[in-house]
């Protein structure tokens, strides 16, 4: 739900069409994605082993990619958050789920 959210703002943020998209899907998706010859790059967000897979294959075929193994919680902090508050208290939820 927070990628969702965040690319609510990315809309807002009125992007060229294409630029960056949010999809879902399953292997065969993100097999698609990472051979196409029009995709330049992918981020991924999940489990370890599927996170190494994505790596592996989008290499496979040039592409570069971000990919978050085993990354539960995303944060955004918008710029009327104080930083050093939200990264203190960021920082503190990371440390309790040691």
């Amino acid at each position: 739900m927070v990628a969702e959210q965040l690319f609510e703002f990315i809309d807002r943020a009125d992007f060229p069409d294409g630029v960056i998209q949010l999809l879902h899907g399953s292997a065969d998706t993100v097999n698609a994605l990472v051979e196409h010859d029009d995709i330049v790059g992918a981020s991924f967000v999940g489990s370890t082993p599927v996170a190494k897979a994505v790596c592996e294959r989008g290499a496979t075929h040039g592409k570069r990619v971000q990919a978050q193994g085993g990354a539960k919680n995303h944060i955004i902090i918008t710029e009327s958050a104080g930083l050093n508050f939200a990264a203190h208290n960021a920082l503190i939820r990371v440390l309790m789920w040691r």
